[in-house]
């Protein structure tokens, strides 16, 4: 009996290869499962370069191509699922990922111009294509397949439009097997262009409007046995070309076991300085587990709490649910009792939030003795609460669309370019607010990221000079400070440059200005 082909591919944006990205974990978990469900009836192709996906297109003809979009790699997706097409009639094409909606009324509308797919996965993939991987085995030929109603999937294609328990999830995590110790991500770990990724638990009890993870499909958490977890944490040391690690949790130290976890990523530290460095989110509060979760994971990270804003009413709307003030400042007290650096992340502009709280939160986070603000622009994450038409009505929000970090892919049948939907004006925030608001931006991310003249600030602070009274002064007078004015200024009117109406314009911006510098337009500057 002939094996049915399948190709896995969560594609990466290769242009610039010294940016490094996370190994496709998400991939290799449904690998695991149909493997573990199918052993030799089925032959699986792993892909994460676009180039070679098209090579073995024309080469094999797969029964199945699944494919995983994400907001990093939509447009890559786009493209390579067109070619699938072509090269590959006959195989059932499958996109799954964050872009793809739980709601099927979104799907069908987000597809409409993609008939190619045939169908669509939300959220967990392991079970919806091993149930798609049964129906072709069952089926006299893979492609008959194409149009049946499939659990967990959502049809795109056929005269079966539509699908019983779109969103199917694995209660049970141990029902998959570990991608590390299976195998499937070898290929992947001995390239050092790939941050070694861990996943200990599955879930977000929070809501935040912003978030991909803030929906109530996601919101029951689940964690992988700690055994296992601890046992995918050596194998990576033992075979990954870097020593630094990421884990994908959305909340690390939630659960009991978590101590556990860091109590084990210390001792290998200590003996093997591995992790060198690891990135992990910690829960939103430091309950007395986290706390110590940070001190054990302190020589490979900073302590970090993030805020994301410090104003009630910002808060209230965005559904995030941060510590009280005395709780922030117990948590730094604790950093500064163990000697570790305090640290936190804002956003701007959040709905209902003005230039002035803002940047007296600014402030009052300094005043509380964080040491670094990682200050970042609000995106627009595709099917979050904040996409929705009525939250963009009702919160005002105007957006422009920028060009994604290592968002291009030069392949000899297409360019591809990814974008990214930057919220620029909210009914508190104008237009030109948010302009002038960059500049002062920079000179805090200077000042506390890059720590140019960290110290200098704390002494001001020492005589209650605000960090916001001081940079307003040095913006104001150009006269007395005419090298940091002049090039505030140059970066305020580089950004506004670089933000196009719509995401065809920025990529076709990109398009005219290749990477080597060279540009055939001058782009689209807003009004």
């Amino acid at each position: 009996m002939q094996k049915l082909r399948v190709f896995l591919a969560d594609l990466r944006n290769g242009y610039f290869p010294q940016i490094r990205s996370s190994v496709p974990l998400g991939m290799g978990y449904v690998a695991a499962y149909l493997q573990k469900r199918f052993g030799d009836e089925i032959h699986q192709q792993l892909f994460i370069d676009v180039a070679r996906l098209y090579d073995e297109l024309r080469k094999t003809r797969p029964d199945i191509v699944a494919f995983g979009a994400f907001a990093w790699n939509a447009a890559l997706t786009n493209r390579a699922v067109r070619i699938t097409r072509e090269l590959a009639p006959n195989a059932l094409i499958v996109v799954g990922g964050a872009e793809v909606s739980h709601l099927p009324e979104c799907v069908t509308h987000d597809f409409k111009n993609l008939p190619e797919v045939d169908f669509a996965i939300s959220y967990e993939a392991e079970m919806p294509m091993a149930n798609l991987v049964a129906a072709c085995i069952s089926a006299k030929s893979p492609f008959e397949a194409r149009g049946e109603e499939i659990r967990g999937c959502l049809t795109l294609s056929g005269t079966s439009k539509g699908a019983a328990s779109f969103c199917e999830r694995i209660t049970d995590l141990s029902l998959i097997p570990s991608p590390y110790l299976s195998g499937f991500m070898d290929p992947f770990l001995t390239d050092p262009s790939s941050l070694p990724l861990i996943q200990a638990s599955r879930g977000c009890p929070y809501r935040c409007t912003y978030c991909v993870s803030g929906n109530l499909v996601w919101n029951k958490l689940r964690a992988f046995q700690t055994s296992r977890v601890l046992e995918e944490i050596d194998y990576v040391r033992q075979h990954a070309a870097i020593a630094n690690l990421r884990f994908a949790d959305d909340n690390f130290g939630l659960l009991e076991r978590d101590l556990e976890i860091a109590e084990y990523l210390a001792d290998l530290h200590r003996n093997f300085n591995f992790p060198h460095t690891i990135s992990l989110y910690t829960d939103k509060h430091p309950s007395e587990r986290v706390l110590e979760i940070n001190r054990l994971l302190a020589p490979m990270q900073p302590f970090n709490i993030s805020l994301q804003s410090v104003t009630p009413g910002v808060l209230a709307t965005i559904k995030r649910i941060n510590i009280k003030q005395e709780g922030i400042k117990a948590a730094v007290a604790f950093a500064r009792n163990h000697s570790l650096m305090p640290v936190t992340e804002v956003m701007f502009p959040l709905p209902e939030e003005t230039v002035q709280t803002f940047f007296d939160g600014l402030d009052s986070i300094l005043e509380n003795g964080f040491e670094s603000i990682a200050i970042s622009f609000v995106t627009i994450l595709k099917h979050t609460a904040l996409d929705q038409p009525e939250e963009r009505e009702k919160y005002r929000l105007e957006t422009g669309f920028v060009i994604s970090p290592n968002g291009f892919t030069l392949h000899e049948r297409f360019q591809s370019v990814e974008t990214q939907e930057l919220v620029i004006a909210t009914n508190s925030v104008s237009r030109q607010e948010y302009f002038d608001s960059i500049k002062l931006i920079f000179l805090y991310r200077v000042a506390t990221i890059h720590g140019f003249f960290r110290e200098l600030l704390f002494f001001f602070m020492n005589y209650d000079i605000r960090p916001f009274e001081l940079f307003s002064r040095i913006l104001t007078d150009s006269d007395e400070f005419p090298c940091v004015s002049k090039h505030v200024l140059w970066i305020a009117e580089s950004v506004r440059a670089l933000l196009f109406h719509s995401a065809e314009q920025a990529a076709q911006h990109y398009l005219s200005t290749p990477p080597s510098g060279r540009s055939t337009s001058n782009g689209i500057l807003w009004d």
